[in-house]
């Protein structure tokens, strides 16, 4: 996995590289200083022998934490020699105020840097500072890496960041299974939803993957079992596959079109279309680009999201039956995650919702009890507390001004 490490001068990016390699001693830090170092002697040839070099072991090599500033000739040359590879990397721009940076690279000697003086003025540092300074936005870097970027970080205070918040286990899974995506013929789009897409990875955060496949859920779980994952710990039910990899729980929803499944997608609220793509053909992109997503429940889904309820809420009481708890407990999130979520829109909330626990106080009075499960335990009367619960909610969504629907659903107890 390719890690970049941007910012502006003196932001901190060489503390925060060798925090990530100290923590993962496989990653090779690629610094462009460095190269400059080896191979530059302050004229232009020298630099573009050094930008050269850079370019190519950055390229070459399969993990490493590459420092740069993400700005000017030599982000260019970078961007297109990566455009080649198909590679996505993770970037983190270093975030520290303008002042602070002036401050500490009036203590540093750059002289030691070659560089050549027809590029800039590097013997006053304030000025580039100044300059970049607006150019580590988000947003900015997203535009300018399009089609490189994976995810993007904004970290502050670089000496103390807690490298686990980071999550670059996370992400090594993803880039592992790119790897494997890649020799896998049967895999035509692997795309990325929930936390990942929506770049709210925590470390203990799942990751969701929508695969487009002409496999069975067997098939593509014996496939991917052969390289990744724990054999012991896989599951496959319902048009999903579930593993392990190390700690990271790793769901592969299968389906044999992304149309199949693209609410999933919309509901994540991706913040970036191409950083989704794992695996995909030529129009993926423009397939992702005109998912109907953003901040809003639409009316239209609220008919989905209702169908969606009652379907799960009716596997209950034959999960129950046949003590299939996980089965049962991951059923009965979906039954809960709907059911906020029309909650919320008979309340004449069309905010989109990304996480049930996001709705704790605007819902004081819902039910909150008889979706608990005590460690995957089924409890007694709770398949019925739930039914009841779901009739009650499709009886005041159908009578709800906000929903028009022909007919009337009803749950069928």
């Amino acid at each position: 996995m390719k890690i970049f490490v941007i910012g502006n001068i003196a932001s901190g990016k060489t503390t925060l590289c060798h925090r990530i390699v100290d923590e993962y001693p496989s990653y090779k830090r690629i610094a462009i200083d460095d190269y400059r170092r080896a191979f530059g002697d302050g004229s232009v040839s020298g630099e573009e022998v050094a930008v050269s070099n850079f370019i190519n072991d950055v390229v070459k090599c399969r993990d490493c934490v590459v420092e740069f500033s993400g700005l000017g000739p030599v982000a260019e040359s970078l961007r297109k020699a990566l455009k080649k590879t198909n590679e996505k990397g993770v970037f983190f721009i270093c975030n520290r105020p303008e002042s602070d940076c002036i401050s500490s690279s009036e203590k540093r000697d750059y002289s030691l840097i070659p560089y050549p003086r027809e590029y800039s003025s590097i013997e006053v540092p304030e000025e580039i500072i100044r300059r970049n300074s607006n150019q580590y936005e988000i947003e900015i870097v997203k535009d300018t890496w399009d089609g490189l970027v994976r995810y993007i970080y904004k970290v502050d205070n670089t000496p103390f960041v807690n490298v686990e918040d980071l999550c670059l286990d996370h992400h090594g899974t993803i880039d592992k299974i790119f790897t494997w995506s890649n020799s896998v013929d049967d895999i035509l789009e692997l795309i990325s939803f929930g936390s990942l897409s929506s770049w709210r990875l925590k470390p203990a955060s799942d990751l969701d993957l929508i695969c487009v496949t002409s496999l069975s859920e067997k098939e593509f779980q014996r496939k991917l079992l052969q390289v990744i994952g724990n054999r012991s710990e896989s599951l496959c039910f319902d048009g999903k596959v579930v593993i392990y990899v190390g700690n990271i729980k790793v769901e592969f929803l299968i389906a044999n079109s992304f149309s199949d499944v693209s609410v999933y997608y919309a509901e994540s609220y991706p913040e970036c279309h191409s950083g989704s793509i794992i695996k995909g053909t030529s129009g993926t992109l423009h397939e992702l680009s005109v998912t109907k997503s953003g901040s809003y429940i639409k009316k239209s889904s609220i008919e989905y999201f209702l169908n969606e309820m009652i379907y799960y809420a009716r596997s209950l009481n034959y999960l129950a039956d046949r003590l299939d708890n996980y089965r049962y407990y991951f059923h009965l999130n979906i039954v809960l995650y709907r059911a906020i979520q029309i909650e919320s829109f008979i309340a004449g909330d069309f905010e989109h919702i990304y996480l049930p626990r996001d709705r704790l106080k605007e819902l004081a009075d819902f039910p909150w009890g008889i979706f608990f499960v005590d460690n995957f335990k089924i409890r007694n009367g709770q398949v019925e507390d739930v039914m009841k619960y779901v009739d009650s909610v499709t009886k005041r969504l159908n009578e709800s001004p906000h929903f028009h629907r022909s007919e009337n659903i009803g749950v069928g107890l």
